[in-house]
């Protein structure tokens, strides 16, 4: 009984697992790297695409998941002209965009 609620939930109320604020692709325009805890690495993508909200910028903080693994993406990304997919967050009340999942093409 209980599955069969869930599922017609499901199917009238349809729900993503991954609710992303931005999902844009494109190519690396510039990174920004920085010597602070919080914004360490910036990137902004090529024809000033809007990454989430209004901002043309998305960010890392040194203290996220995987950041060294994204950075490292990030600049091979931009070093081999690389297209990828930068899926983000809103941040609340910045309006700044923090990376929650990046995809390498």
């Amino acid at each position: 009984m209980k599955r069969t609620l869930v599922a017609m939930v499901f199917a009238v109320f349809p729900v993503s697992i991954f609710a992303w604020d931005g999902d844009v692709s494109g190519y690396i325009n510039k990174v920004h790297m920085q010597n602070f805890e919080t914004y360490s690495a910036r990137v902004t993508l090529k024809n000033s695409k809007i990454l989430c909200g209004t901002r043309t910028w998305a960010f890392l903080h040194s203290t996220d998941p995987n950041y060294s693994a994204i950075v490292a993406g990030l600049l091979s990304a931009k070093a081999t002209g690389t297209s990828l997919r930068i899926y983000t967050n809103l941040e609340s009340p910045s309006g700044d965009c923090r990376i929650g999942y990046v995809e390498f093409n």
